[in-house]
């Protein structure tokens, strides 16, 4: 699917999951401050001198949030007005999320407990997290009232939880749920898209960026989660700390693979650049109040804008999604909403990324074709007509001459097309495999030429791993393109190991008739070369040319084919 397809299919959704929760009437109740009071532990009653008073932003709100630490005994007592203009519905909800036990009166009358307290306001048994209550029909009609909620929450004195307060209808409260349960479903989509990338990193162990984007996707889930757990499940209060403890571990956790995952998805791998992934982590510590998760997305937002200025491939996806994710958190009218950018995120996202996996898995099936086509031609330019019959009149020409030679010919003949049928096929072989094949290789060419070959080696490691036939073809090369006579040629092999890079570096005596600077095409035994390290390596580099008398090959791969 392409990119403008799945912002058109995630706008769609979003727009149809909020038109669900935008049908709801709207409640004819409403507040503007909030008077929060600590209570005496020892007769119940309310301290008047220390009164907290809250203001809204907006005149008439029917809906508060706030985080802060209440007194371990509290009273809160918010003063409702009725819209005048609003029409009446058949039963008003409100909707506490609260980390305390709880007694709630509505004009002095008792509609509602959590919990249960004693007549002085200790706890008896305890609270939970969420409770909804429906106000009296007498809500409807008079224009103000007055909510009291008396309660404690001793059991974490010290804990600062979420204090949040809805007013709604009965018929939107049922919406809302419906929604809230259609994005927490959507939610899930997280968990199950970062299964699968973890699943592919570990298959593949290629590319360290589904690593992360898988934990981010895992993390972003267990965030979203939370919030259900946290405002949406009625458990025990005490619980909260648990759940809230957990929440903050993967925000932190998230706040560190999201702008690696970022950065490793664009190519940016110094170190210097990594470390950027803990601003947010180090920026939430500030006496600034700022929020860590809208902090990680920013960050992730910035690096995808200097990426889409370099036109780095995917920049504008990334800059799509950190940028819903940005709004989510700051756009006035996105925040209430913010639960259905989230799901309409998670679509674009699943959309994007399996379209990015689509075409890397065609990249990679067209690789295997061309490395398929380039070993069929690498076997027939072995056992091409001229070859077999060159080799066949040596070996003619050696038994007429010296029998034993000439078997040992014939022999080393049957292990060439022996050891190249084996490893032909195979991925990866060991060093020492391929150092075989090219000795007997080497063996075969001094037969025909009448000359004398050495490999001179130097820090090779035997059992390391390497496609198979790459030395053997610059042998190769270096034999068809240069005319050595009978005399004795000595190549020369060497491994440098540094920073977790190996570096081959092949050397073989140049003698040519055209001048140094003229490239040479890459014939067969290149394009296999360069086909296979792309198929075992995420990145290499293949660098050849002339270099005083000699034509100097340096090839550079990972230690590891995973790394």
């Amino acid at each position: 699917m392409r990119p403008t397809r799945s912002i058109f299919l995630s706008l769609f959704v979003f727009l149809s999951v909020s038109a669900i929760s935008l049908r709801a009437n709207d409640p004819i109740l409403g507040f503007d401050h909030i008077e929060i009071y600590e209570r005496s532990p020892d007769s119940g009653e309310s301290i008047p001198e220390t009164k907290q008073l809250i203001e809204q932003d907006y005149p008439f709100a029917t809906n508060q949030s706030i985080a802060q630490l209440l007194p371990s005994h509290f009273e809160i007592k918010i003063p409702l007005s009725r819209k005048t203009e609003a029409t009446p519905s058949k039963s008003d909800v409100i909707s506490l999320y609260l980390g305390a036990t709880y007694e709630l009166y509505f004009d002095q009358q008792l509609i509602g407990k959590n919990g249960a307290l004693s007549p002085t306001g200790q706890e008896i048994e305890i609270g939970r997290s969420y409770n909804s209550f429906a106000l009296p029909s007498s809500s409807s009609h008079e224009t103000n009232h007055t909510l009291r909620i008396r309660g404690t929450h001793t059991h974490t004195p010290g804990s600062k939880h979420s204090f949040i307060i809805v007013l709604n209808s009965l018929e939107g409260t049922i919406a809302a749920t419906r929604a809230t349960t259609i994005n927490y479903c959507l939610f899930l989509g997280f968990a199950l898209f970062g299964a699968y990338l973890l699943a592919y990193f570990l298959l593949n162990r290629k590319l360290p960026q589904y690593l992360f984007l898988g934990l981010s996707c895992l993390l972003f889930s267990a965030y979203a989660v939370n919030k259900l757990f946290y405002y949406q499940l009625n458990v025990l209060y005490p619980n909260l700390d648990t759940i809230a403890f957990i929440a903050n571990t993967a925000n932190i956790a998230l706040s560190i693979c999201a702008p690696i995952a970022t950065l490793l998805v664009f190519g940016y791998k110094r170190p210097w650049m990594l470390a950027l992934s803990i601003i947010p982590l180090l920026a939430s510590f500030t006496s600034i109040p700022l929020y860590i998760v809208p902090l990680t997305f920013i960050l992730c937002l910035a690096i995808s804008l200097v990426a889409l200025f370099q036109k780095r491939p995917h920049a504008l996806h990334s800059t799509l999604i950190s940028a819903v994710l940005v709004a989510s958190y700051q756009v006035p009218f996105l925040v209430p909403h913010q639960a259905y950018c989230f799901g309409a995120l998670m679509l674009f996202f699943l959309v994007s990324t399996i379209n990015l996996l689509i075409q890397e898995s065609r990249q990679r099936n067209q690789t295997q074709l061309r490395n398929a086509r380039l070993q069929l031609e690498l076997l027939k330019s072995k056992i091409q007509p001229h070859f077999v019959l060159n080799s066949l009149t040596s070996a003619i020409e050696w038994i007429e001459t010296n029998p034993q030679q000439g078997a040992k010919l014939i022999q080393e003949l049957a292990r060439e097309f022996d050891l190249l049928s084996t490893i032909s096929e195979l991925p990866l072989i060991e060093l020492e495999t391929e150092l075989e094949s090219c000795r007997t290789y080497l063996r075969i060419m001094e037969y025909r030429k009448k000359a004398k070959y050495h490999l001179r080696l130097e820090n090779i490691d035997p059992q390391s791993q390497i496609p198979p036939s790459i030395i053997r073809n610059l042998l190769e090369n270096a034999l068809t393109h240069n005319h050595y006579g009978q005399g004795e040629v000595t190549f020369h092999l060497s491994q440098n190991v540094q920073a977790k890079q190996r570096v081959l570096r092949f050397s073989a005596p140049f003698i040519s008739t055209k001048p140094h600077s003229t490239p040479r095409p890459d014939g067969t035994g290149i394009r296999y070369i360069k086909a296979r390290l792309a198929e075992s390596y995420p990145h290499w580099t293949f660098k050849h040319g002339p270099e005083a008398d000699n034509w100097i090959t340096e090839i550079t791969t990972p230690l590891n084919a995973e790394a």
